[in-house]
């Protein structure tokens, strides 16, 4: 062992990433960027959850109830609604993540021996914000209750809680990982075929002589796109069998619309690859910005908590992240069934993101090659 040719590398090595100038950007802030993100996301933990409330007592004693479930930090009561159906088309947007319904004659009902029933109705495709949402609405009516009787203002039977989890009844908790497991696999491999196409182009001396030859930058761009939709379609068909098969995920929509949506979703990421590639001088600087954005992505997406208990800052962000997007709509599909109608603001974000990518990426392409 030559301790000094041993050194005489490791500078030749220390040299070669210091000229690299995107190199050392990413090694000196990818990781504290990476680190700040995941602090941010993890750290907000599940607040201010939107509950809605139908009153059909509009007694003062539910008026107590529906504030003190609002008292809660963890829970934010926004609407005020007259009738169950209502409650209904906002837990299957998504709008609300916790229903709650009290019936007629609650009041009258606390003093009686049965005393009186009041029913939770929780979105079961959020598993964290739903079982949240319910464990501080049930503790939070149980302080109630305590009080009441503590005080010796009402005359309390108790209040029996009827609860009722839709679109997952048990709470599992695979039956909220897996679809943003399946989404970010779609998204990881389409964005890093397209990142590495033009990259690999220029690393190889061959971009030039293609960019010289008869054929356009549309159609340059078109080509290089076609091998990243093949392997990302092919990958979201393999993942989404074997989350329905073998992982048990209820398929409760329509296939066709998700993988309509799917191909719109793989376009998207597909524009945003190839500005990466473009941006690149090498693929090893590609992989780079390949892995920084799928850090970024997995933060603000909503993959490891829900994009509403996020700081305003990521929340905004979060707009401009395909991933974001459509892990709502493979969760509104496969968990709710939802429909095309009620899918539009994603599929017109992602449509949007999709052509605004390629406009940029086209003329990136087209002022380096002038």
């Amino acid at each position: 062992m030559n301790l000094h040719q041993i050194l005489n590398l490791a500078e030749k090595e220390f040299i070669q990433v210091w000229r690299d100038k995107v190199l050392v950007v990413f090694l000196v802030f990818g990781p504290i960027l990476q680190f700040i993100l995941l602090a941010q996301t993890a750290s907000s933990g599940i607040r201010h959850v939107t509950i809605a409330v139908v009153d059909m007592d509009k007694s003062k004693v539910s008026r107590q109830v529906i504030a003190a479930l609002d008292n809660t930090p963890d829970l934010d009561v926004r609407y005020y609604l007259e009738e169950r159906s209502s409650l209904d088309r906002l837990l299957d947007s998504g709008t609300a993540k916790l229903a709650v319904l009290i019936p007629p004659h609650f009041a009258a009902d606390l003093s009686r021996p049965g005393g009186a029933s009041l029913q939770l109705l929780v979105d079961g495709s959020s598993y964290l914000e739903g079982s949240t949402a319910l464990r501080v609405a049930q503790a939070a009516i149980a302080d109630f209750i305590s009080r009441g009787v503590a005080g010796g203002g009402l005359d309390m039977g108790g209040i029996e809680l009827r609860t009722m989890v839709e679109y997952n009844p048990g709470l599992n908790v695979r039956l909220h990982t897996i679809p943003a497991q399946f989404s970010f696999i779609v998204f990881q491999i389409s964005f890093l075929v397209a990142a590495l196409s033009v990259a690999r182009e220029r690393e190889l001396g061959t971009l030039e002589q293609l960019q010289m030859t008869p054929i356009g930058q549309l159609d340059l761009l078109l080509g290089k796109a076609v091998l990243a939709a093949v392997v990302g379609m092919a990958n979201f068909a393999a993942v989404l069998a074997l989350s329905i098969v073998y992982f048990q995920v209820p398929m409760r929509g329509s296939l066709l619309d998700l993988a309509a949506l799917t191909l719109l979703f793989v376009a998207a990421n597909i524009a945003m690859g190839l500005i990466v590639s473009v941006l690149s001088g090498t693929q090893q600087q590609a992989l780079l910005f390949v892995f920084l954005i799928c850090v970024l992505e997995v933060n603000v997406s909503g993959y490891l908590l829900s994009v509403n208990n996020m700081p305003v800052a990521l929340q905004f962000l979060a707009e401009f992240s395909p991933l974001r997007h459509y892990i709502s709509i493979v969760r509104e599909i496969m968990l709710k069934g939802a429909t095309l109608d009620m899918l539009w603001s994603h599929a017109v974000a992602l449509l949007l993101l999709a052509v605004g990518s390629g406009v940029v990426v086209w003329g990136l392409l087209k002022r380096r090659a002038d």
